[in-house]
């Protein structure tokens, strides 16, 4: 990841082994400095993330990506969950 500043860890996907480092965002502060990061993503993701993180989500982000902006999914905490009922695209982390 190229900015040190913001929160990140590695997260794997349910059902895989593959490990990969995203941006975490888990409240409004977090969010005000991944748009000074990264201001493309403002115009373009800024209400829905806004609002995901007022719903209590913990958004994984990456680096700006071909299409000019940051991909997005969630993390799953599975608590006691099973891990069949995990969402596809969400993401489990497994460091800080």
């Amino acid at each position: 990841m190229e900015n040190t500043k913001l929160k990140s860890a590695t997260f794997v996907q349910p059902f895989s082994t593959v490990q990969s480092e995203r941006y975490i965002v888990e409240n409004q502060e977090d969010l005000k400095a991944f748009f000074k990061a990264f201001p493309e993503n403002k115009i373009y993701l800024g209400k829905v993330l806004k609002e995901d993180v007022e719903r209590g989500k913990i958004i994984l982000l990456t680096e700006t990506t071909m299409s000019g902006f940051s991909s997005y999914c969630y993390e799953t905490i599975l608590g006691d969950r099973a891990i069949s009922e995990v969402h596809p695209t969400s993401f489990i982390r497994v460091t800080n």
